[in-house]
């Protein structure tokens, strides 16, 4: 299969956008106002990265094979273990993050394939209107990590965790109706209801977006109207990238920003080392322009090396070992 340089290009944002929100989260002082430039920024960054990753996880699902998807589970199931264990200041041992939802949407993916287009956006449909009809959830971050038992640990991977199956699907759904190119009125749609909802909430005076609390949109759990703005942001990345021409994506500095994206997963896991050590350290007196260039600096860290990656250690990532076990582990079947 030809690799399509279009998702790696937006799989290298997707990741890009991840290591900012974490970075911004973890040096940004605490006198920088939410309403600041700097806080806006990061703020709709941060509400695109993940919905923009899972969505690029069901594209290439979509033009994938079944072949060696238990393997693909487990893999991503040990690497969400070891992100655990190196941001053990934020997580549990055993939180369920987003490569556990990636693990477990894997598993969908097949089902995923033998749906039509029309049963797919019906599928989004339910998905995307399903946290109306949940019971209230607790989104602060204790809630959200900590469970005590097996039965809450996986209320915590399917409903009421970080980045759970319900209603995160959706974006995985959304990337296989990417793939059949059948989005057009999902985006007109969503740019539609996404402006309603600023106009109600601008309107009626209420919170437009928090993290988590008591606002239209928040994150923490994934509300309706989060899934409908980050569908709208998703789906117009998209399509102004659709708009460029192929020897745009095939220049050296987008081949090269495209290297980010074929290392999504081994940033994903390395890029929570520093940021280990850099939370234990006081940001209070910095400034919103240092807080800006040192979050700038190290996203670009991480696009130097992907290009220093696959020019000196290419074998070394955890892509090159998922591939090394998929092909001695799994014959070729679909």
């Amino acid at each position: 299969m030809v690799r399509d340089l279009r998702i790696d290009f937006l799989r290298s944002i997707a990741i890009l956008f991840m290591v900012e929100v974490h970075i911004a989260a973890t040096i940004a002082p605490e006198n920088i106002a939410k309403g600041s430039s700097l806080g806006l920024l990061s703020a709709s960054i941060g509400g695109l990265a993940a919905p923009l990753f899972v969505m690029i996880a069901g594209w290439g699902a979509a033009k994938s094979s079944n072949n060696g998807i238990w393997l693909r589970f487990s893999f991503l199931m040990l690497a969400q273990l070891l992100v655990n264990l190196i941001a053990s200041h934020v997580f549990n041992w055993y939180t369920p993050g987003i490569l556990s939802l990636l693990a477990v949407c894997g598993l969908v993916s097949p089902m995923l394939r033998r749906i039509n287009a029309r049963n797919l956006k019906i599928s989004f449909a339910f998905l995307l209107v399903l946290p109306f009809f949940l019971y209230r959830i607790d989104g602060t971050w204790t809630s959200v990590i900590t469970a005590d038992g097996i039965i809450e640990w996986l209320k915590l991977l399917l409903i009421d965790g970080t980045y759970p199956l319900i209603p995160w699907l959706a974006f995985f759904v959304l990337g296989f109706i990417v793939a059949q190119n059948q989005q057009k009125h999902i985006l007109a749609t969503t740019s539609i209801l996404s402006l309603i909802i600023a106009l109600y909430a601008l309107e009626k005076n209420l919170a437009w977006a928090l993290t988590s609390g008591d606002a239209l949109l928040t994150f923490f759990p994934a509300s309706s109207f989060f899934i409908i703005n980050a569908t709208f942001g998703i789906l117009l990345l998209h399509s102004l990238l659709a708009k460029l021409k192929d020897e745009f994506f095939s220049s050296t500095v987008s081949l090269s920003f495209a290297r980010t994206g074929k290392l999504s997963l081994t940033i994903y896991i390395l890029h929570f080392i520093p940021i280990r050590y850099l939370d234990l350290i006081d940001y209070h007196g910095s400034t919103i322009t240092l807080t800006f260039v040192l979050i700038l600096v190290y996203c670009l860290v991480w696009w130097v090396f992907s290009h220093l990656q696959s020019k000196y250690f290419s074998k070394f990532s955890a892509e090159h070992l998922l591939k090394f076990l998929s092909d001695k582990y799994n014959p070729v079947t679909d």
